[in-house]
């Protein structure tokens, strides 16, 4: 944990360098940079403990409950070896370590950043923040809009072959960017009163317009869903953090976070040579 909370103060000692929000103004400070960035953001769910010292039996001191660790992670396109970066601290730090993977990936102001993730606002919204200085392409991923699809057509149809049939033609009208065609299907339902499926699939896309260029993605060979930083979860956090029966307090989240980045980066060794030259 003492190496663990050294990482962490040089990773945050780093993103104080990096602004809250970027615009063109800001980009000749960058270098010419690689061609192409994807980045991602998801979040995972980790355990964590709380002590009560007010309470006397000892056996119900502690309270278990799931706190969010968000993930991030930039590559070059056509690197298998993207950078990661993860935290529980708020949306701003959260979008300071994507742009920090970014830079570790070689941003620049040639770059375009290719964005993937879920629709949460606060994603788009830090991706927006921390690349205004660079071109930037953010798109819903496909598998987390499929999600809505599926509930939607459960409403409008109860026969499970049409349902599935209406998802296939929905998803292929996204792939062929024709949005307003998959809107149509579920304007009927955009004034109803109540809350249903429906009319969440409908203002989750309309709210969204700009975030389902599919084709574009498709024909530059880009990927348009987020699986790599899901699949990221399982060997950097999920695998330390989640094991069977085990539990964190608070403060100790953010810097095993940080060990388990630098260890994942291949940055161990640059820290620990750091420590051996101090010490010789």
């Amino acid at each position: 944990m003492k190496h663990a909370n050294a990482i962490l103060v040089n990773d945050l000692a780093k993103l104080k360098r990096i602004k809250d929000i970027y615009s063109p103004r800001h980009n000749k400070n960058l270098n010419s940079g690689v061609k192409q960035i994807i980045t991602e953001t998801d979040g995972s769910m980790i355990p964590i403990i709380k002590h009560d010292t007010k309470v006397k039996d000892r056996r119900k001191k502690k309270t278990r409950s799931y706190q969010e660790a968000r993930l991030c992670l930039s590559y070059e396109d056509g690197s298998v070896t993207p950078m990661y970066a993860a935290t529980m601290s708020d949306v701003n730090i959260t979008g300071k370590y994507m742009r920090q993977t970014a830079i570790q990936a070689g941003l620049g102001n040639n770059t375009v950043i290719h964005a993937v993730g879920d629709g949460a606002q606060w994603i788009s919204k830090q991706v927006e923040y921390k690349f205004g200085d660079t071109k930037v392409n953010y798109l819903i991923d496909l598998y987390h809009m499929s999600e809505y699809l599926t509930a939607a057509n459960a409403v409008l149809t109860t026969d499970e072959r049409k349902q599935q049939y209406l998802i296939k033609r929905q998803i292929k009208l996204l792939k062929n960017n024709e949005y307003q065609k998959v809107l149509h299907y579920f304007e009927g339902y955009k004034d109803t009163h109540e809350d249903n499926p429906v009319k969440d699939c409908y203002r989750y896309m309309i709210n969204r317009p700009e975030q389902f260029a599919y084709k574009d993605a498709i024909e530059r060979g880009l990927p348009i869903g987020s699986g790599k930083v899901e699949g990221g979860h399982r060997h950097v956090i999920q695998a330390r953090l989640k094991i069977s029966g085990a539990a964190w307090a608070v403060e100790n989240i953010n810097p095993m976070l940080a060990l388990r980045t630098n260890r994942i980066n291949g940055q161990w060794d640059t820290y620990w040579n750091k420590i051996k030259n101090r010490h010789l």
